[in-house]
């Protein structure tokens, strides 16, 4: 497969502007990182698993090298005479950039800090690439035609690979028959006993040993891909708030146009008392009313004196649309495609908080999708503490879907991406 090719599966552009980007990848999956650090607690490992023996190191930047350690920590790393320091910061997260390096290699990196000494070997310095897609880029090498034969040639000692599915498992690897093929999950269990795996993603590594064999320089694949997901859900907290703000402005242009009955239901001291009720989740399924269309739903909920001051998580699972929520008469966030957002805490109040929420309901649901009641709830951001949401809530049907004006706007992945980085406090 050519290098024009793969470059056209991969993205549709041009070798140039791809080439510019080439540096990125690392950077990228620092955001994954801290994800895993903020949602699982302080990190086991002292340096991100995205470093190790074997890897390609960029070229000609001061590229970024993350951990994690006890704060306030000096942490050191060297490499080819060149060195650089930091000092592990409150939240036990540690980050600096060395460099820059010209392409070449092998040399050895080193990392010290907090009583620890990490080396890595064997590492090159070229271009780190960033493959990632949906189920197309995630088929693996074991599934294409003539996948014996290109499995046989994959000796490419400069072709460097990392999988980024199993962070604390995988490594890099030097391309190899073996490494290219012993990756992936697996698909079934062979006669003598060993798994057969997907292999290694066939678009990024035919891409990865055409530009190394063009460029003559190391090449780093790291490959993070997920069938059915979005460009959204790959980008950054910088290129994303923009997008929301601008979508939040026409979704509140579209609803003020579309549901003027509704204009002050969400306000804390409106009387909900005369709407209808219903319970979440479903106790009968077949029950479930029918309203293709505007749906508004309130709550009281008390919330205990120890709360104040504490930002809050809204949880309220798939709703396969988009949601409108507001505090005490406040707005908190537009939502999609699951109910999902941080609270802050400066909109809570100890005691009775009146919770409003107006949904574009799909004709196949109304309101939360739940299935158990442990899915729909407020807990407490940081710390332990919840309170369950499941039971009985009012709920007052506006204007049905025949009767919009226009339709409405679709921006369901940039808005959850968004809401997730909120909810854990990301600066990606």
């Amino acid at each position: 497969m050519s290098i024009e090719k793969t470059t056209k599966i991969m993205n549709g552009r041009s070798m140039k502007p791809m080439i510019s980007l080439a540096m990125l990848g690392i950077c990228l999956l620092s955001g994954s990182m801290r994800v895993q650090a903020n949602h699982r607690g302080p990190h086991p490992q002292f340096l991100s698993p995205l470093f190790g023996s074997h890897m390609v190191f960029p070229r000609d930047v001061k590229a970024p090298i993350w951990g994690w350690s006890k704060p306030g920590s000096k942490i050191t790393a060297g490499m080819q005479g060149k060195t650089a320091e930091t000092t592990t910061g409150k939240d036990g997260k540690w980050i600096l950039r060395l460099g820059p390096f010209p392409a070449g290699g092998p040399h050895v990196l080193t990392i010290t800090g907090s009583g620890k000494t990490v080396i890595l070997k064997n590492v090159l310095i070229g271009d780190v690439w960033f493959c990632s897609g949906q189920s197309n880029m995630n088929m693996g090498i074991n599934r294409i035609d003539d996948a014996e034969n290109e499995i046989a040639n994959a000796n490419h000692p400069q072709l460097r690979l990392f999988e980024s599915w199993q962070w604390n498992k995988n490594k890099w690897r030097v391309c190899s028959p073996q490494s290219v093929s012993d990756a992936g999950p697996s698909i079934k269990r062979l006669p003598n006993g060993k798994l057969l795996r997907h292999g290694f993603s066939a678009v990024a590594y035919f891409f990865g040993r055409d530009l190394q064999k063009t460029l003559n320089i190391p090449i780093g694949l790291v490959h993070a891909s997920a069938g059915g997901t979005f460009i959204e859900m790959w980008s950054s907290l910088k290129v994303l708030q923009p997008l929301v703000k601008r979508e939040d402005v026409r979704l509140t242009a579209w609803f003020k146009h579309n549901d003027a009955a509704g204009s002050g239901w969400s306000a804390a001291e409106y009387d909900h008392n005369a709407w209808k009720t219903i319970t979440f989740p479903h106790l009968d399924p077949k029950k479930i009313p029918k309203h293709y269309g505007i749906v508004w739903f309130r709550k009281e909920i008390d919330l205990p004196a120890e709360w104040a001051g504490e930002d809050l998580l809204l949880s309220g699972g798939w709703i396969g649309s988009v949601a409108n929520i507001w505090i005490n008469g406040k707005f908190v966030a537009n939502t999609s495609p699951v109910v999902s957002c941080k609270i802050p805490a400066r909109l809570l109040k100890s005691g009775k908080n009146t919770l409003a929420l107006r949904f574009l309901n799909r004709k196949d649901s109304f309101g939360f999708r739940i299935k158990k009641a442990k899915d729909l709830r407020i807990d407490l951001l940081k710390g332990k503490g919840s309170i369950s949401l499941a039971g009985k809530w009012h709920y007052r049907t506006g204007s049905l879907k025949s009767r919009f004006k226009s339709a409405p706007p679709h921006f369901w992945c940039a808005i959850q991406k968004l809401r997730q980085a909120e909810v854990l406090s990301l600066n990606i």
